[in-house]
C-alpha cells in the first residue's frame, strides 16, 4: 500500500520547481519581517515577481501571484499571530499540492515518486539544486541518503 496519495513524474515536479521556488522564497522574506513593527512593517517585494505581462505563467501560478499581492496589501494591519497565519496558508498551497515540506528556511521539499518497480521514493529539490530535481531517495534514507536522478532507474 502506498504511503502518499500522490505521486509526482520527474517532468511533472520540475514543472512545479519554479511555483515552489517561490512560494517557499516569499514564506522565508515573510518570516524575516514576522516580527518588525506592524505599523511600518511590510514584507519586502516577491523576488520572483512577475513584472511582465503575465504570459507564460500557468493559471495556478498567476492566481499564487494575485493572492500574494493581496498579502502585501494587508501585512502592515497584521498582528504577529495573523502573520503566522498567513505564511502557513502561503506554505499549505504546497502540502495541498502533495508537497513535502522538509525545511522551511533551508527550502528542502520532497515530492513523493514511484519508480519503475512500483516502489515510493521521493524526488528531493532545495534551491540549490537549481532549476530542476536533481536528486531522490528512498522514503527511509533521507537528505543523507540523496542520489542523483541518473541512478533511479538503475538497482538499488
Amino acid at each position: 500500500m502506498a504511503y502518499f496519495a500522490r505521486h509526482f513524474t520527474l517532468a511533472e515536479a520540475n514543472g512545479l520547481v519554479p511555483w515552489v521556488r517561490s512560494v517557499l522564497d516569499r514564506a522565508r522574506l515573510m518570516l524575516a519581517t514576522l516580527d518588525e513593527d506592524e505599523e511600518v512593517a511590510a514584507p519586502p517585494p516577491d523576488p520572483a515577481a512577475d513584472e511582465g505581462n503575465g504570459h507564460g505563467q500557468e493559471p495556478a501560478e498567476a492566481e499564487a501571484g494575485a493572492e500574494i499581492i493581496q498579502l502585501d496589501e494587508v501585512w502592515r494591519e497584521l498582528g504577529r499571530d495573523e502573520r503566522i497565519e498567513l505564511v502557513n496558508g502561503l506554505l499549505a498551497a504546497l502540502t495541498e499540492e502533495g508537497i513535502v515540506i522538509q525545511d522551511t528556511v533551508r527550502g528542502l521539499i520532497d515530492f513523493p515518486a514511484l519508480r519503475p518497480d512500483g516502489s515510493e521514493i521521493l524526488l528531493c529539490w532545495e534551491p540549490a539544486d537549481g532549476p530542476a530535481v536533481t536528486h531522490w531517495h528512498a522514503l527511509e534514507a533521507g537528505y543523507a541518503g540523496r542520489r542523483p536522478i541518473s541512478e533511479l532507474n538503475e538497482d538499488t
